[in-house]
């Protein structure tokens, strides 16, 4: 490789207006859109998070997220006693994954677990605060992440050490280890429990036995406890010397000998996973017991471990992490969670008789927005999994004025159910006389998935008129419904799946309603499909021009047990009348269908799950793609997201909202660590999108209303830092766009990464000119300093050292001969 001159000439600035350079992002929220402030984490573990009493009247709440109610702080923030942000403290790290923290008697706080001050700075398992949140400088801690740490009655502290065989290791006040203290062999998840007389007590997870030790870690051969804790007990020490203990649903008294307690009612049961509270003047002892996500309780025991049931309190649907506070307790909690996805948070505070006094939730949508489909008058309706909009019933589905605001006018007809996230709004279709088309899946726990269609009135309501036909077989085949759509000649098109009783599914039909929901006399079912194994086609989808499209993935009986194709076996379009249109036909890379949009040429904009190349074919990536009219691919934006991976299993809860704009553009998803979007140009090339971070869940639609906007909708609740609850309305210019002839060919010039961090290349084709013309302009219109370039020894290659160039978005000029192209490139 030789070094090589390179000329560099000034871009015409007359391209790029100087003006509002920072404004012409695309990506930037819509304030004329209504968005509605947050309560609560963006992020939160339910598992981790941890709850304590500051003083009198405030507290302490941590886990893992970066902004509370709006309010930026590192995992860790101070609540005034109405669930109040206490501005005056604020922790502020670059990386911070709280797993616990000791208030000490001074007001300064310990909080262990990972780390980092600064982007390139060492990371950190143990760090001092002072009250208002600042790090204390003099306080001493090594790199390693501490996961399990107990403060010593004499102000040392006891840690599990994550590295060098996980040791546990005593340190000072101050953080320095002690030099005269005996390191004990552990492992990552034993459990540590402070004393009263400044000795601890070791839980081993592996061998389930319970060992006392001095404060310089000296075993104390006088503790013999010869019991079975079984996983992770729970400790909490009486002031007699005595210590509680529950594990596995039992609850424990255990003496200062290590002995149980035979004046106790050892192995009460309780439920498997419980936290100790307190235990109040009478020796009344309180514990919290959490049902998994369904149900939390507050539970109080006599003195002698009996159950005392005059005293209950119980928190239906959703985890929960309590304190004891003034008479009774501060509680913080998630709404409505199921598996790892939650829909909202909650607090409110309990009387010491178990009574609810005050609560406070989250505004705004208390579920995820799954749906979006927008009126000719730029109303709004949107479906998902929701129950209220700021506190007014909108079970699922409900309707939205251009400004954001609710349209009280429109009442959703369907009813709560026992379990929380067992309905959600699959798809909405408009008809042209207002009414409205839902398909309502339900997952009862122990049962299969039921998907039923509704015919809404305009106004929401249940149009009773409507009962819908599932069609009959002789023997025992069943009929199940996959997709439902409402068409433009007002008819309703299914597809239904065929199948023996306890078989998979062998065959697929397309079944034509009339609008009361009885099955079309005029329309003759169809399969379509003929081939030995080809009976299954995957998806039925709405088409703009009287057609829809029917897409078979499926590949043979292994791709019924989860699997994912690696490509689109065939992409066709039917009449209304139920015959195939001829002169459009795809077969290609694509894989599973999830979504397609249509624009009004004719081009297909689509989002498909690809294999992942695993043998068994149970894991893939989103793979987005363009089909034109005519049934060709555009290649140009072909974009598979392959460092993106899910599991079968896991496809309902990742992201497949992407939408093509009025200019031919495609906005997308790229990568979801952090969620980040990108918009592929008519030209192919790629325009980044300003709102790259979306904290508290994913994006699950999208929506392009005109040239100048898009809605996005999901989980979320912030944006870049801004309280945004679940739906925005973010604005699109367009790409700034050179040199598009020659960027089609197969020798157009490439920039990658895009983003990029320290280094970048150009690939300028097969034929690369002997000269080269780059300018870097920053996007207040200002030439930058030539970044340090290389060439590859074919010299069509240009390596880009751009380490030097501050974070931020840039306009980069590139003139190779005949190739020419202008690119907005981001530095991360």
């Amino acid at each position: 490789m030789k070094p090589k001159s390179w000329l560099l000439v000034l871009f015409v600035l007359g391209l790029v207006p100087r003006t509002s350079l920072n404004a012409q992002v695309s990506g930037e929220i819509d304030p004329t859109f209504q968005t509605t402030k947050i309560f609560g984490p963006d992020m939160v573990d339910i598992w981790r998070a941890r709850l304590k009493v500051a003083s009198n009247d405030k507290l302490l709440y941590s886990g893992w997220f970066s902004h509370f109610s709006g309010f930026k702080t590192s995992g860790l923030v101070r609540l005034h006693a109405d669930a109040e942000v206490d501005t005056t403290f604020r922790l502020n790290l670059f990386q911070s994954n709280p797993i616990g923290f000791e208030i000490l008697p001074n007001g300064n706080m310990l909080v262990w677990g990972g780390f980092r001050a600064t982007e390139t700075g060492p990371p950190i398992g143990l760090i001092r605060l002072f009250p208002n949140g600042e790090i204390d400088p003099g306080f001493s801690s090594d790199t390693t992440t501490k996961e399990n740490l107990a403060m010593l009655a004499n102000g040392n502290m006891v840690a599990i050490d994550n590295q060098n065989g996980y040791k546990i290791r005593g340190y000072s006040e101050n953080g320095l280890p002690l030099v005269n203290f005996n390191l004990i062999p552990s492992n990552h998840d034993n459990v540590l429990h402070a004393l009263p007389d400044s000795g601890f007590l070791v839980y081993s997870n592996n061998t389930l036995k319970l060992v006392k030790y001095s404060n310089l870690g000296q075993k104390d051969t006088a503790f013999q406890f010869t019991g079975s804790l079984g996983w992770s007990p729970e400790f909490y020490s009486l002031s007699n010397g005595k210590v509680l203990a529950t594990t596995d649903g039992k609850l424990y008294r255990i003496l200062p000998s290590g002995q149980l307690d035979s004046t106790f009612l050892n192995g009460v049961s309780l439920p498997s996973d419980n936290q100790f509270q307190k235990v109040d003047s009478a020796g009344n002892i309180y514990v919290l017991t959490k049902g998994g996500y369904i149900s939390n309780n507050i539970l109080r025991f006599r003195p002698d471990g009996t159950l005392d049931s005059t005293f209950s309190f119980t928190k239906q649907k959703g985890g929960l992490t309590i304190t004891p506070f003034f008479d009774g307790w501060f509680c913080m909690g998630t709404i409505n969670q199921n598996h790892w996805l939650f829909e909202g948070f909650e607090a409110f505070s309990v009387t010491e008789t178990g009574t609810q006094i005050w609560k406070k939730r989250t505004p705004g949508f208390d579920g995820r927005v799954e749906k979006l489909i927008e009126y000719p008058d730029k109303r709004l309706l949107v479906g998902g999994t929701f129950s209220h909009f700021n506190g007014i019933s909108s079970l699922l589905v409900a309707r939205f004025f251009p400004d954001g605001s609710l349209d009280t006018s429109f009442h959703s007809p369907f009813q709560p159910m026992e379990y929380p996230n067992v309905q959600r709004i699959e798809s909405i279709n408009l008809g042209a006389d207002g009414r409205i088309l839902v398909k309502k899946a339900m997952t009862i726990p122990g049962s299969n998935q039921r998907r039923i269609p509704f015919i809404l009135h305009p106004n929401g309501t249940l149009d009773t008129t409507f009962h819908f036909q599932i069609p009959s077989f002789s023997g025992d085949t069943v009929a199940v419904l996959d997709d439902v759509i409402l068409a433009s000649n007002q008819r309703i098109y299914s597809k239904f799946d065929l199948s023996k009783v306890n078989h998979y599914p062998f065959k697929s039909l397309i079944v034509r309603h009339l609008m009361n929901g009885s099955l079309d006399p005029e329309f003759t079912s169809k399969s379509y499909l003929s081939g030995p194994n080809d009976h299954l086609f995957t998806g039925l989808h709405p088409d703009t021009d009287s057609t829809l499209f029917l897409e078979y993935s499926f590949g043979g009986f292994t791709d019924l047990q989860w699997s994912f194709p690696p490509t689109i076996s065939s992409l066709f379009r039917i009449r209304l009348d139920g015959t195939v249109k001829e002169n459009f036909h795809f077969s290609g890379p694509g894989g599973e269908v999830k979504t397609i949009q249509t624009d009004s040429a004719g081009n297909l904009y689509l989002a498909c799950l690809i294999n992942n190349g695993s043998p068994e074919g149970w894991a893939g990536y989103p793979f987005f793609m363009k089909i034109k009219a005519n049934g060709m691919e555009e290649t140009l934006f072909r974009s598979d997201l392959n460092s993106m991976w899910v599991e079968s299993f896991d496809f309902d809860f990742i992201p497949f909202g992407f939408t093509y704009t009025k200019n031919g553009e495609m906005i997308q998803f790229q990568s979801t660590n952090p969620m980040t979007l990108v918009k592929k140009c008519s030209d192919g090339s790629t325009d980044p999108i300003l709102s790259t971070n979306y904290e508290g869940g994913g994006i699950y639609a999208m929506l392009s209303t005109d040239s100048n906007s898009f809605y996005v909708a999901g989980g979320f609740n912030q944006i870049n830092g801004q309280p945004v609850n679940r739906i925005a309305r973010l604005k699109n210019y367009p790409c700034v766009l050179t040199g598009v002839s020659a960027i089609s060919k197969p020798e157009a010039i490439t920039v990658f990464p895009n983003p990029g961090k320290d280094w970048l290349e150009i690939r300028l084709g097969s034929e690369a000119p002997t000269g080269v013309e780059l300018v870097f302009f920053d996007f207040q219109g200002r030439k930058m300093a030539v970044p340090t370039v290389s060439t590859s020894s074919n010299n069509n290659q240009l390596t880009i050292n751009v380490s030097g160039l501050s974070q931020g978005i840039y306009l980069l000029k590139i003139n190779a001969g005949s190739q020419q192209k202008t690119v907005k490139w981001i530095k991360e």
